[in-house]
C-alpha cells in the first residue's frame, strides 16, 4: 500500500514538473525574442547572431550602408532551404519494444527521454504501456520527437506483424506448458 501511493505521488508530481518545464519553455520562447537587424533573422537571449555574427553587445558607429537596388524579378526562385531531418527506423524502434520495451528502450530511441524514464521506473507500465508502444509502432502510428514517422514501415510491417505473433505464441505456448507441468506435479494447487 505504501509503494503504490509513493508510485502514484511520484507519478502526479513527475506530470505537474514536465508540464510546468513544458509551459516555460512556450512562454520563453516568445518572450525572449529578439531580431537581428544584421540579417532579420529570430534571435533568442544570445549576444551574438548565429548566422551572420553580428554582436549585440557592441553598438555599431558606422553610419547604415545604403541599400543596393536589386531587380524585382529574380531568374532564381528564392525559397527557405528545407533542413531534411533523419527519420528513426522502424526496424529499430520496433526491435527494440519487442525486447527492451519494458524498460523504455523504445521510448529512448525515438527521442521521448522523460516518457521513456517513467516507462523504464514503471517496469513499462506494469506491462500494459510496453503493449501499447508495441501495438503503436506495429500499426505505424509512433512518431519520433519531431513528429516524423518511422521510416522503412511500409517494406518491413508484415515480416514485424509475423514476427511478433510468432513470439507471442511461443511464450503463451510455454507458460501454458510450465503451468501443466506444474498441475501434474503438485494436484493441490490446481
Amino acid at each position: 500500500m505504501v509503494r503504490h501511493s509513493l508510485l502514484t505521488w511520484f507519478i502526479i508530481v513527475f506530470t505537474l514538473f514536465d508540464f510546468g518545464l513544458k509551459l516555460l519553455n512556450r512562454i520563453g520562447s516568445t518572450h525572449y525574442m529578439k531580431t537581428c537587424p544584421g540579417c532579420g533573422s529570430n534571435v533568442k537571449g544570445l549576444s551574438a547572431c548565429k548566422y551572420c555574427g553580428r554582436n549585440f553587445s557592441i553598438p555599431v558607429t558606422a553610419p547604415p550602408q545604403p541599400q543596393q537596388q536589386f531587380p524585382t524579378t529574380s531568374p532564381l526562385p528564392q525559397q527557405p532551404i528545407a533542413v531534411q531531418l533523419p527519420q528513426k527506423s522502424f526496424l529499430a524502434a520496433w526491435l527494440l519494444s519487442l525486447f527492451l520495451g519494458v524498460f523504455g528502450a523504445d521510448r529512448f530511441y525515438l527521442g521521448k527521454i522523460w516518457t521513456g524514464l517513467l516507462k523504464l521506473l514503471t517496469w513499462g507500465g506494469f506491462g500494459i504501456w510496453y503493449l501499447v508502444d508495441l501495438i503503436i509502432i506495429l500499426v505505424g502510428n509512433a512518431r519520433d520527437n519531431n513528429g516524423l514517422p518511422l521510416e522503412g514501415y511500409d517494406n518491413q510491417k508484415g515480416i514485424a506483424w509475423g514476427v511478433t505473433g510468432v513470439i507471442f505464441f511461443i511464450y503463451i505456448f510455454s507458460w501454458c506448458f510450465i503451468f501443466s507441468i506444474i498441475a501434474a506435479l503438485d494436484p493441490i494447487y490446481y
